[in-house]
């Protein structure tokens, strides 16, 4: 699998698989995109891409899953775990991008006018100054978002359960307002399954 190789080598800053189809390194223009970890994929990580993909507003983009082999805060995935985890992504127009970038900047950079679907922890994180230190020559959080607005990139923001039982959504956080534009929350009535990847992995 040579785009895979490519990639952990690092010759190639992407390898893109398409279900029914296998290996490319062709990058999907402008994509609709859910990152994540997928240890394992589940019914809300479909669901969130899905309901992104729609509040998008653009039906002819692709709907894609993102999953970097680099984590800021775990070790870097190796090979037979990537593609163990590419093996569940085998549903009709399932379309799974694999990375060597840890952070939302750098997913910008090769990923231009792509919208990040994601959670509401996630998207607070955005602005989190220890995941941009040195990246790309920024210096800060607001001049990493700023490149990733720059880039045609905007987020799609799905809301979660806190530990009281309440619903956060994107309206709950106090973004900067420079920034608000750049995303859209998911209304509750659209996305509220607190499914998440550590639960399925701790009923098995």
């Amino acid at each position: 699998m040579k785009a895979i190789d490519d990639l952990i080598a690092g010759t190639a800053d992407i390898a893109v698989y398409r279900a029914g189809i296998g290996w490319t390194s062709t990058v999907p223009d402008a994509p609709v995109v859910l990152s994540g970890s997928f240890r394992p994929l589940h019914r809300a990580h479909r669901k969130l891409l899905q309901v992104g993909h729609e509040i998008s507003g653009d039906p002819a983009r692709t709907q894609c899953f993102e999953l970097s082999i680099a984590n800021v805060e775990k070790p870097s995935l190796i090979r037979d775990e990537i593609l163990t985890r590419s093996k569940q992504f085998h549903q009709e127009g399932d379309t799974l991008i694999i990375t060597r970038e840890a952070t939302f900047l750098g997913k910008s950079r090769i990923l231009p006018r792509a919208t990040f679907v994601v959670g509401y922890d996630t998207a607070v994180r955005l602005f989190d100054a220890r995941f941009y230190e040195d990246a790309e020559g920024c210096c800060g959080v607001f001049e990493s978002m700023r490149t990733i607005c720059d880039r045609g990139c905007d987020f799609v923001v799905g809301g979660r359960h806190d530990d009281n039982g309440r619903f956060m959504t994107w309206e709950d956080y106090d973004c900067p307002a420079e920034f608000q534009s750049m995303f859209t929350s998911i209304p509750a009535s659209d996305f509220s399954d607190a499914i998440s990847s550590t639960k399925v992995r701790e009923s098995r």
